[in-house]
């Protein structure tokens, strides 16, 4: 996976480009890793294990598609801002940030039920996560519309094809990876709380932070 000298250095590229190339190759897997830990196949696995009705099972699998009205926005906000770069990263970071909602719910209630012994509310909360699933679905997809149109600016169209795919070998490690840890921690379940589900979300959300943050520094 190394930036070897077959990659980029055989054609002329601008002062600061290859280190681009490794900062968007870097921040595309730590964000591999976030979309597949708040992915919806981890969030159907979590609402079946929660018991829930076919119907919520339903509306997960919806969330992919009712994003991507999201590229609309994208696309409008396209030619009114200054910056592409500040739009793509601010939305991205926004979209990811509000995971913390959910997470902050799950640790309040499962506090209370160790301490206080009170029931989970399994609903309410799974509703609360289902609306943040669907705004950060929104708003991803509109931040990866003003993504490519970024990148296009910034990669060479002699040298597209070579960025992304070095992108790609970063990408199926992180997937890999990030599914490895999904099969050893989800399962962890003490005191009948998902404490597996916590910490890969947790982890997910640090993996989200680590993307925005490199994605922010591309030269």
């Amino acid at each position: 996976m190394g930036f070897t000298a077959l990659h980029f250095t055989q054609v002329r590229v601008r002062p600061g480009f290859r280190t681009a190339v490794m900062l968007l190759c870097w921040e595309a897997s730590f964000a591999m890793a976030y979309d597949t830990w708040f992915g919806v196949t981890y969030l159907a696995g979590l609402a079946g294990e929660l018991k829930l009705s076919v119907g919520s099972m339903t509306w997960l699998a919806s969330l992919p598609f009712i994003g991507q009205i999201g590229q609309l926005f994208g696309f409008w906000f396209l030619h009114r801002v200054i910056s592409v770069k500040k739009y793509t990263v601010g939305v991205a970071a926004l979209a990811r940030g509000v995971w913390v909602i959910p997470l902050i719910l799950a640790w309040f209630w499962g506090a209370k039920v160790l301490v206080l012994s009170q029931p989970f509310p399994v609903g309410t909360w799974f509703g609360v996560m289902a609306i943040v699933a669907m705004l950060s679905a929104v708003l991803a997809s509109s931040s990866s519309m003003t993504w490519f149109t970024w990148i296009v600016l910034l990669v060479p169209g002699r040298v597209r094809g070579r960025f992304f795919g070095l992108r790609q070998r970063y990408v199926m490690a992180a997937l890999v990876v990030a599914n490895g840890v999904g099969a050893v921690f989800l399962s962890w379940k003490p005191g009948g709380l998902y404490a597996g589900y916590f910490l890969v979300a947790c982890l997910g959300l640090l993996s989200a932070g680590i993307s925005t943050y490199l994605l922010w520094h591309v030269p």
